[in-house]
């Protein structure tokens, strides 16, 4: 699927929204097995604890915390089939949309997984 063919954050249609990103993350997963793999590290504050009354005022606007929250999820980016194992391999982590309102973070680094991934057999610079 097309970037395009996910949901975005209304009105900026070069971010995807949470879900649209999910989405995509599982779906390029599910495509290269092979070479990546998504784990569940934990839980957000809201799935945690709930938000039984709790909301946010900021800047005179109040906002509701949304039901459910969310898994916090790591991607792992490798060759599984690789003649070189974990241990031989160079390591790097990179975090992404730690707070709310931080949507270019987990776009970039999205689109840089996906360089990885799909430009793994066909770009020797990968």
């Amino acid at each position: 699927r097309s970037l395009q063919a996910y949901e975005k954050i209304g009105g900026r249609e070069c971010f995807r929204s949470l879900n649209g990103m999910m989405q995509s993350m599982k779906d390029l997963a599910a495509k290269y097995p092979h070479l990546m793999t998504i784990n569940t590290i934990g839980e957000s504050y809201i799935k945690k604890y709930g938000t039984s009354g709790i909301n946010i005022t900021k800047y005179d606007i109040t906002y509701e915390l949304p039901p459910g929250g969310y898994d916090i999820l790591a991607f792992n980016i490798t060759a599984s089939n690789s003649t070189r194992q974990s241990p031989d391999k160079g390591k790097m982590l990179i975090a992404s949309r730690v707070h709310a309102r931080e949507w270019a973070t987990a776009e970039l680094n999205a689109r840089f997984i996906e360089a990885l991934v799909e430009g793994y057999e066909s770009d020797a610079d990968v």
